[in-house]
């Protein structure tokens, strides 16, 4: 069967990300692309951050706005 023995020669997920320069997401994070609209610059800093780094400063931004909110407890 085609691609059988791929479970036995492939690297484990944490080996692949690294190679590829990035980081796996924790339990509660999510990634996803959003459509946002402000002054050039803003964008020139967003891209200069990390997905990380730009989530933090995001979820700052927010808080400071008073646009967070905490998510109900299921």
């Amino acid at each position: 069967m085609r691609g059988a023995h791929l479970q036995r020669v492939r690297l484990p997920l944490r080996v692949r990300l690294k190679l590829l320069g990035v980081e796996a997401l924790g339990p509660e994070e999510e990634s996803r692309m959003v459509r946002l609209r402000g002054p050039e610059h803003m964008f020139r800093v967003l891209e200069e951050l990390t997905p990380k780094e730009r989530g933090e400063a995001m979820l700052a931004g927010l808080k400071a706005t008073h646009y967070w909110f905490d998510p109900p407890e299921e």
